[in-house]
């Protein structure tokens, strides 16, 4: 999704970009389904000259999958952001307001849905090297059809971010979060606190660790989520625990950039009574324990050529591999996925 832009000169941009992939059982983890997939992209922006930075951005995906066209998709996202985030100022902000469109292409398909979401952040240099952040998040969701499944979220966030002379980065992170789902008034809230470090160790190389530790309430999840949604993505599901990730970035000969993740989590969620009594797969368990990681690579090459209108193209490679492991057999799954891009600067 689009985000908040730094210090700009002032610019009218246009990319597209094409990629496909291959990824084993996504419909595990409710992000992606089918095995192989092909997405389109076309993205629009400007930006003006001012102090305050205006900018209009519209962006279209399109997303084929092998298995039946009823999935198939488009998303827009149109929006616009105004923020002052120069480099030499030690109070910066931003606001921002978008929308996330999915409409699906076969008229048999009922799950068009979406989005609104706007923000609001503000940084301050403490000192030098001590910086303070707060982050305001408001997320409002529809579904054409699926009315029990609109629900709106609270994001709010304050975060310390402190640099020292070794070149280290140290952030600590505190959150919490509120989503109320409209019809039958049920509220999930949970609490994050998140200590992350980072480490420039030379000029091309860096590495970066974060932990993250999350308390969440209880509550009763709209029944219908469960046959619509997978019900393993942690987005639907608050749960209790901790995750682990890792990253490490290196520029490589020939600029070519590569990309190292990984991640590690124990996660607990719980199930209400009803959902217990209703959807056989739950056999009356209160809940599971899921444990699992993620290891995944990215090599990627931009080029700076100027053919025609063309400023720029990037290519990139991902790969990568997701295991999970759960006390209810029906939450174990595992996948390998591979993608490749191709994102063109067009002016």
């Amino acid at each position: 999704l689009p985000a908040l832009y730094g210090s700009a000169s002032g610019y009218q941009n246009m990319s597209a970009s094409i990629g496909g992939g291959y990824a084993g059982n996504l419909f595990a983890d409710s992000f992606n389904i089918s095995n192989s997939y092909l997405v389109n992209n076309i993205s629009v922006s400007s930006t003006n000259f001012q102090k305050i930075k205006f900018k209009l951005f519209y962006e279209l995906y399109y997303y084929e999958y092998d298995t039946d066209n009823r999935i198939n998709n488009f998303l827009h996202l149109p929006g616009l952001a105004v923020y002052r985030k120069n480099l030499s100022q030690k109070f910066k902000w931003g606001l921002e307001s978008y929308a996330a469109i999915k409409d699906y292409t076969s008229s048999k398909t009922n799950f068009d849905n979406y989005r609104s979401v706007s923000t609001a952040d503000m940084s301050y240099y403490l000192r030098p090297g001590l910086q303070a952040k707060t982050l305001y998040e408001l997320t409002k969701a529809h579904y054409q059809k699926y009315n029990n499944l609109n629900h709106y979220e609270h994001w709010t966030q304050g975060e310390l971010v402190g640099t020292l002379p070794t070149r280290t980065t140290i952030r600590g992170t505190g959150r919490y979060i509120v989503r109320r789902f409209d019809k039958d008034h049920v509220t999930f809230h949970w609490i994050d606190t998140e200590v992350g470090l980072s480490q420039s160790i030379d000029i091309k190389t860096g590495v970066s660790l974060t932990y993250l530790k999350r308390w969440s309430s209880g509550g009763e999840r709209p029944l219908s989520s469960y046959y619509i949604i997978s019900g393993i993505t942690s987005y639907w599901d608050p749960w209790d625990g901790s995750q682990v990730d890792a990253s490490i970035k290196r520029i490589l000969p020939f600029a070519v950039i590569v990309k190292l993740d990984g991640s590690y989590w124990d996660r607990k969620f719980k199930y209400d009574t009803y959902m217990q009594t209703q959807l056989p797969w739950l056999n009356g368990k209160s809940g599971r324990r899921d444990k699992g990681w993620l290891a995944k690579a990215e090599l990627s090459r931009q080029f700076n050529y100027h053919p025609l209108t063309i400023q720029s193209f990037k290519i990139a490679v991902r790969g990568g591999y997701l295991n999970n492991r759960s006390d209810d057999k029906f939450y174990k799954y595992d996948n390998f996925s591979l993608d490749t891009n191709l994102e063109i600067n067009i002016f």
